[in-house]
């Protein structure tokens, strides 16, 4: 009978540790054209669909949305509420980052305001900001294979189209630590 009690815990213990270090998989597939996002995001344990979510939205308010935040980033009370939610961010992606593995990751954007002169420009920017996007996930994430990202200018046509796919996953152990320290982190900045 001991025996029997002592191979269940064992098997218990074993069945633990190999849910702990299975890998939870995560898929984000985002696309905008036309005034319309789509979107798709799933995540997954063992082939098992954990969560879905997927939708598509149209707007034709990109200059009023524009405008509102450039606003916003003008005003100094907003500044000052934003400042606080920064530092929650940063310390929750130095909790998360460093324990997600990439797999794949694409990300392209074609864009053109009719004028060849302002398209340079505006591709420039878009490559600045993506570029250190990039270096601080190539520094903060563990990259399984090279990540594409792209900016195809459309010099004589209006045009804005992003496409975005990542494919990433983390260890069902630290997916719960970090859950853990999310709380912390949000108990610690309410009280």
């Amino acid at each position: 009978m001991l025996l029997w009690a002592g191979a269940a815990c064992l098997f218990i213990i074993v069945l633990l540790i190999i849910i702990l270090l299975s890998n939870v998989n995560m898929s984000i597939d985002y696309y905008y054209c036309n005034n319309s996002f789509d979107w798709d995001i799933t995540v997954h344990c063992w082939g098992i669909m954990l969560w879905r979510n997927t939708g598509s939205k149209q707007t034709d308010e990109w200059e009023y949305v524009l405008q509102k935040l450039i606003d916003q980033l003008l005003n100094k009370d907003d500044l000052e509420q934003i400042f606080p939610a920064i530092k929650k961010t940063k310390q929750l992606i130095k909790i998360i980052l460093p324990r997600i593995k990439i797999r794949d990751f694409y990300w392209e954007t074609k864009m053109g305001t009719g004028d060849a002169a302002s398209t340079g420009i505006l591709t420039g920017g878009i490559w600045s900001i993506k570029g250190a996007l990039g270096s601080f996930l190539k520094e903060n994430c563990h990259f399984l294979e090279q990540p594409v990202i792209q900016v195809d200018p459309c010099f004589n046509e209006q045009q804005f189209e992003s496409q975005f796919h990542c494919i990433a996953f983390m260890q069902l152990g630290k997916a719960m630590r970090i859950r853990k320290k999310y709380k912390q982190i949000i108990m610690q900045n309410q009280t």
